[in-house]
């Protein structure tokens, strides 16, 4: 999935749970997207 997809649907679903949780689900996958592609690289 790409992460723009994601990141758009984050954004739809912030006003509903709440913003500040959103963007700390949003950096968690992020964070994990960038450990995947650094594991990928070794």
């Amino acid at each position: 999935m790409p992460l723009e997809k994601i990141r758009r649907t984050l954004v739809a679903i912030a006003p509903v749970v709440g913003s500040a949780r959103v963007v700390s689900a949003a950096r968690a996958v992020g964070g994990a997207f960038r450990l995947e592609l650094l594991a990928a690289e070794e």
